[in-house]
């Protein structure tokens, strides 16, 4: 997702990645959704970052100043939300109408037991993500999410009418849930 080509003068090229084309009858990109490249690689680094290397990658995904790449930070953190307060421990357990929708391709296979072992004496699923990196997540979050970042972050989508129309009410589910007073 950094490789230069998905790029233009840091902004996201629309229709590189995430999002590749609303080349359909209604002319819709389905910008409410994560894309799957997005949320897949966001859950990689969820799952696999250790919580010393989670603070500076989340900082550094939340300080790109890109409208298309704010509102696929908004939509996985919204979607994503009930995994790192543990509602959610598989992404098995995301629904194909959830709004916003988080998963990725295989993603409904993933259920916590990878041991292969069929005959019901398979150790307990463990959960996707790890406690320690889902506070991690949930503390960076609430030490960075300001309303001002927030508040730019809308300035630059409102330039894209397509991307302010699909998002709805996504911003305003995300505003309270992540900020606070």
């Amino acid at each position: 997702m950094m490789d230069p080509e998905c790029w233009d003068g840091g902004q996201v090229r629309v229709g590189s990645f995430l999002h590749r084309s609303n080349a359909n009858p209604n002319r819709i990109w389905c910008w409410w959704d994560a894309s799957g490249d997005f949320s897949a690689s966001a859950f990689f680094c969820a799952k696999y970052l250790t919580p010393d290397e989670i603070e500076p990658w989340l900082k550094s995904m939340l300080s790109i100043r890109s409208a298309h790449w704010n509102a696929q930070v908004i939509v996985w953190l919204l979607g994503a939300h009930g995994m790192f307060t543990g509602k959610q421990t598989q992404p098995s357990e995301f629904e194909f109408a959830d709004r916003p929708c988080v998963d990725w391709e295989w993603s409904h296979v993933l259920e916590g037991d990878y041991s292969g072992i069929h005959d019901g004496s398979a150790p307990r699923p463990v959960d996707f993500l790890p406690a320690e990196n889902c506070e991690t997540i949930l503390r960076v979050l609430d030490e960075n999410l300001t309303q001002e970042l927030f508040f730019e972050w809308l300035d630059a989508i409102k330039a894209f009418d397509y991307l302010e129309t699909e998002l709805a009410e996504l911003p305003s589910r995300f505003a309270q849930i992540y900020l606070h007073d």
